[in-house]
């Protein structure tokens, strides 16, 4: 598996992720850093609507619809304050919404998009509030890609009345030669991130909460990955079962070289994740890659040196 097919695996992971999250209080990725968005839960912001052409404390001075269509409400998602936006477009005044402020990323890391939406029944009309970002480069223009465009609408939530949960990761392109951006992939040149809280072409009433955008900490992530597999308990029972099975075997023996072989990498898997040495997103996707074929290699030959070390015992009995 190529570098670029496991970073588009875990952004399907990602995408996995911009899911209703049911009983979620927030993230559920590690995270290696405060939200990066000013006042994404509203609390910072006096309740009552929201002058036209204003917005929240904190949010950027672009913002867009008639005068009455936003406000700052009392109440808000599980476990974000006590306040959240509200958003009411009509069939006069169909477009309405928040842009954040211009916010400096790594196009090297590992992100994490996050938030809580909430519509109210609108049988009419099923799609139109919007949960998304827009990318920048270095001198604030949007980074097209393939698509035709420089923004993703991440969440358009359907009817119901409760809030929804929501999270992609964002990882960066792994193949930038082709200019194409999947769903939670950073494009190439991209220097800033600006994240959309907006209606557009849509009557209705629909809520935001708890906006956030977060740095992930993306060796936990590997790590978790990894002992997914086998757990930590489970690596050392593997590990002290072969290389007891090892010690059981002449050195000449060509499964026992192999598996002494694969202890010693297993080793220094372990010493190299739990090392703080810097190192970017698709380094550790490559670290994940790597590591997924080390342990589908071991429990193969795990079972090699069990029936090896019984071979052997049954030989030295029949002496």
């Amino acid at each position: 598996m190529s570098v670029a097919t496991m970073t588009r695996s875990l952004l399907l992971v990602g995408v996995a992720l911009m899911a209703s999250v049911v009983g979620a209080q927030g993230p559920t990725l590690p995270l290696a850093g405060p939200n990066l968005i000013a006042n994404g839960s509203f609390e910072d912001s006096p309740t009552g609507p929201v002058a036209a052409r204003s917005v929240p404390e904190g949010w950027h001075a672009e913002a867009y619809g008639a005068s009455g269509q936003l406000e700052i409400l009392e109440g808000g998602a599980p476990g974000q304050g006590t306040r959240c936006l509200k958003i009411t477009t009509t069939p006069a005044d169909d477009k309405s919404g928040l842009h954040g402020p211009v916010i400096e990323i790594d196009p090297g890391k590992a992100y994490l998009q996050c938030g809580w939406v909430r519509v109210e029944p609108n049988p009419e009309n099923r799609y139109g509030l919007m949960y998304g970002r827009q990318w920048l480069d270095a001198e604030g223009e949007g980074v097209e890609c393939r698509e035709g465009r420089s923004y993703n609408y991440v969440y358009a939530p359907g009817l119901g009345t409760e809030w929804q949960y929501f999270e992609q990761l964002l990882m960066p392109d792994s193949t930038p030669e082709d200019f194409s951006c999947l769903r939670g992939e950073i494009p190439s040149g991209t220097a800033a991130i600006r994240v959309w809280a907006l209606s557009y072409a849509w009557a209705g009433v629909g809520y935001y909460d708890g906006l956030g955008l977060y740095e992930v900490d993306l060796p936990a992530v590997v790590r978790t990955g990894v002992y997914q597999r086998l757990a930590d308990d489970e690596v050392d029972r593997v590990q002290a079962e072969m290389s007891a099975g090892v010690a059981s075997l002449p050195e000449t023996d060509a499964v026992g070289r192999k598996a002494a072989e694969l202890l010693r990498r297993l080793d220094e898997l372990k010493k190299r994740l739990k090392s703080e040495e810097e190192r970017g997103a698709l380094e550790w996707t490559a670290e994940r890659e790597g590591a997924d074929e080390l342990i589908d290699e071991i429990l193969l030959v795990q079972w090699q040196v069990k029936i090896q070390t019984m071979l052997h015992a049954a030989d030295a009995e029949g002496q």
